[in-house]
């Protein structure tokens, strides 16, 4: 009986200690509509696919954080020195500016 009030009374401390550090980043998710998501990807997508710069450009994952999206684009680079080779880049569109970096990832 002992460990199950210590179960509780530890899940309990771990609850207060999280709430506090949990509440703003779950009110900023739960203050945003449906409709501005949905702009924010849209926009997000378009940015990143414009900035990539690539033949067949597609939009893959999305990443959301506080003021910037980071998302996937793959498609075919278009320089004729590349030969049509995949290209796999990451983009980090931000939320207040609109503008899109892009990068390469790092090969091992």
């Amino acid at each position: 009986m002992r460990d199950r009030g210590m179960i509780r009374r530890l899940a309990g401390a771990a609850l207060a200690a999280i709430i506090p550090i949990m509440s703003p980043i779950l009110g900023a998710a739960m203050a945003s509509s449906p409709d501005s998501w949905q702009e924010s990807w849209q926009k997000s997508e378009a940015a990143c696919l414009k900035a990539a710069k690539l033949r067949q450009a597609k939009a893959q994952a999305a990443i959301p954080f506080e003021g910037a999206v980071l998302r996937i684009v793959t498609g075919r680079y278009p320089q004729p020195h590349m030969q049509n080779a995949a290209a796999t880049l990451y983009c980090l569109y931000d939320k207040r500016s609109g503008k899109a970096e892009i990068s390469e990832p790092n090969a091992p």
